[in-house]
């Protein structure tokens, strides 16, 4: 097929022809007699797709970019927001060009044309575009921020699961409607996240790839509290007496020495990510901001905690109970027979910050020289062999020590059947009740 046939088949002109094959959009063969082009049917039906992605503002850098490196959806969907953005654009222009139009006539014609060149300036200046930029970015979620999001709202779904299988219908209209408030959240979530993802494509990517380490700085962060913790149980183990049995801290400032740490370890990677320049991670720059504003009266704090976990602890030996708090930190001996009352059973709230006062959660609580000293999650001493694969056995042990002092003693079963342990331990637990 000749070039003359070739414009007649696509309506190309021969100069256009000539471009494309110059910029190297066609690969023309030629005749092996005479050194003519000879077009085959595959470059015509070439040029007709270039012809037509020309005719919707594909640029030749553009067409080549994409046929030659086999991206050609991905560059249909790119062009496609372009216009988008262009048509908003002349939509705006239009408007304009409306209003100045019904303007025209009018005394104050110049003040119009000022009014709108300033707003113009005003819309084109580079710090609106930047505010403009970074509100879109806000908008826009990344999937590991999604992620970290649905496993949140996810929770009370999984809770509603674990308690039908535990036939716990005491609570099951609580469960049910923040189960249905998670899925709400869950589909908005992702619905929103979809939503943002078509509109917003290159925007998602980019914020997906600088909020990359979310995931894993949230995994590493769940390790070393956990690391933590443990060595913070060393630390109150190298201060028990050498012949103790069990201890238990205090569970209120357990709670808030976790939560310390966790705080300290985002914000100890947020000043990583800015120290050694790596993936900026907006969400952990607020910690280290509000670190930077208040790190005397957060120091101060991160002591008062740390010190009050190590003397809100009770350690039970043999005949001794030394209980330890802020207010005496070196401990208070008693001897088992200063106990004055004990109380045990199971929690009866459906809510609380303390978890032995939630419905099945066992406590046993000892009343001696005034202070209330509760025990529902001990720490036996792991160097006792028979404490090391019977849980709670320690506690049913110091019961009946007690129980040789006529101590008085209130049980309660009433939420035993809440309780979602194993079912030998909840029987050790009425044994304990029922003593």
């Amino acid at each position: 097929m000749t070039i003359k046939d070739v414009e007649k088949e696509t309506g190309l002109t021969l100069k256009s022809v000539r471009y494309y094959e110059e910029k190297g959009l066609i690969n023309i063969k030629r005749n092996e007699n005479n050194a003519y082009r000879n077009y085959s049917e595959e470059d015509v039906e070439r040029l007709k797709l270039i012809k037509l992605l020309r005719y919707i503002n594909f640029s030749v850098e553009e067409i080549s970019g994409c046929l030659e490196n086999d991206e050609f959806p991905q560059a249909l969907k790119k062009k496609s927001k372009q216009l988008e953005e262009e048509k908003n654009l002349y939509l705006d222009k239009q408007s304009i060009c409306n209003s100045l139009l019904d303007d025209y006539k009018k005394k104050d014609f110049k003040k119009v044309v000022n009014d709108y060149c300033e707003t113009i300036d005003f819309l084109e200046n580079d710090e609106i575009k930047e505010l403009k930029f970074g509100l879109l970015s806000s908008l826009c979620p990344s999937l590991s921020s999604v992620i970290v999001q649905s496993l949140i709202f996810a929770a009370p779904i999984i809770r509603l699961f674990v308690n039908i299988y535990n036939q716990r219908w005491d609570t099951m209209l609580f469960n049910s409607i923040s189960a249905l408030m998670g899925m709400f959240f869950l589909v908005s979530e992702w619905g929103y996240y979809i939503y943002y993802r078509k509109n917003n494509e290159e925007l998602q990517k980019e914020k997906s790839k600088n909020n990359s380490l979310i995931i894993p700085v949230a995994i590493i962060s769940i390790v070393l509290c956990i690391g933590i913790f443990v060595l913070l149980n060393i630390g109150l183990e190298l201060f028990a007496p050498k012949d103790y049995l069990f201890f238990e801290n205090s569970l209120i400032v357990s709670k808030l020495m976790l939560i310390l740490m966790v705080i300290i370890i985002i914000v100890l990677f947020s000043y990583f990510f800015k120290k050694f320049n790596l993936n900026k991670v907006e969400d952990l720059e607020v910690y280290l901001d509000i670190w930077k504003k208040f790190k005397y009266a957060l120091m101060i704090i991160i002591i008062a905690i740390t010190y009050c976990f190590f003397t809100s602890v009770t350690y039970i030996t043999n005949d001794k109970i030394v209980y330890h708090s802020p207010l005496h930190p070196l401990g208070i001996t008693y001897n088992l027979s200063e106990v004055t009352k004990i109380e045990t059973g199971f929690g009866k709230k459906n809510f609380s910050f303390i978890d032995y006062n939630r419905k099945g959660q066992f406590y046993y609580r000892i009343y001696i020289d005034g202070k209330k000293i509760t025990f529902s999650t001990p720490s036996a001493n792991g160097k006792i062999e028979k404490y090391e694969n019977d849980s709670y056995l320690e506690l049913e042990e110091f019961d009946e020590k007690l129980k040789q002092y006529n101590i008085e003693k209130q049980g309660d079963l009433e939420y035993a059947k809440l309780c979602d342990l194993d079912r030998e331990f909840c029987e050790r637990f009425e044994r304990i009740i029922n003593n």
